[in-house]
């Protein structure tokens, strides 16, 4: 199952769990000591409903945004995937994360205190590991919980479960991490720029 089906399957909304982005930049040091290496993208996926109404608050949230971007130097690419989700995926021009963290948590934050917080499904951020190449860090903003999503090498959608289960062993402690593995859904080929390591294919 992918998060796109588990969020489309959920007919519940839940309020989205937003200050867990805060404990990467946190961890960035133990990552690091770990051989594993922010790329300096990261993005969050949104679920753009009908209407007017949103189209409005996501300009608007988007004009706030633009300030930030400005101030760190940071730039921003807005794709929308094969399913129709709308991706804003910041860069930063080394491989710091702390800003791009704290633009995406802006983001999320202005379509919150305008009523589109379930609108957001999840952010991600393409890692590098030493010896082993790239993943994506998931970040579920229903549960405010980070996860590894590893494709394998093989082409096709097929996930490398056991770098999955290895690299949630190394993941800082400082993260909070998914403890339920059925809840490790796949995010398959998001264009997260210049990361790009969800295209190879996944379960």
């Amino acid at each position: 199952m992918s998060l796109f089906d588990s969020i489309l399957g959920n007919t519940r909304k839940a309020k989205p769990k937003m200050d867990g982005l805060f404990a990467l930049p946190t961890a960035a040091v133990d990552l690091e000591a770990a051989g594993i290496h922010p790329t300096g993208v990261g993005a969050v996926c949104i679920r753009a409903p009908e209407g007017s109404a949103f189209h409005q608050a996501i300009g608007e949230a988007g004009q706030t945004l633009a300030l930030y971007l400005k101030e760190h130097d940071l730039t921003l690419a807005t794709p929308t995937d094969s399913l129709g989700f709308t991706w804003w995926v910041l860069e930063a021009p080394g491989a710091q994360i702390d800003d791009v963290a704290t633009g995406l948590h802006l983001l999320a934050d202005e379509l919150r205190q305008r009523d589109f917080g379930d609108a957001i499904v999840a952010a991600a951020f393409p890692m590098e590991e030493d010896g082993e190449g790239p993943f994506t860090l998931v970040y579920n903003y229903r549960r405010g919980l980070y996860y590894p999503f590893a494709p394998a090498g093989s082409g096709r959608h097929e996930r490398d479960n056991a770098r999955e289960l290895r690299l949630a062993d190394i993941l800082p402690a400082s993260l909070p991490k998914e403890g339920e593995i059925d809840r490790w859904y796949a995010l398959w080929d998001a264009p997260l720029g210049r990361g790009r390591p969800t295209t190879g294919g996944g379960a």
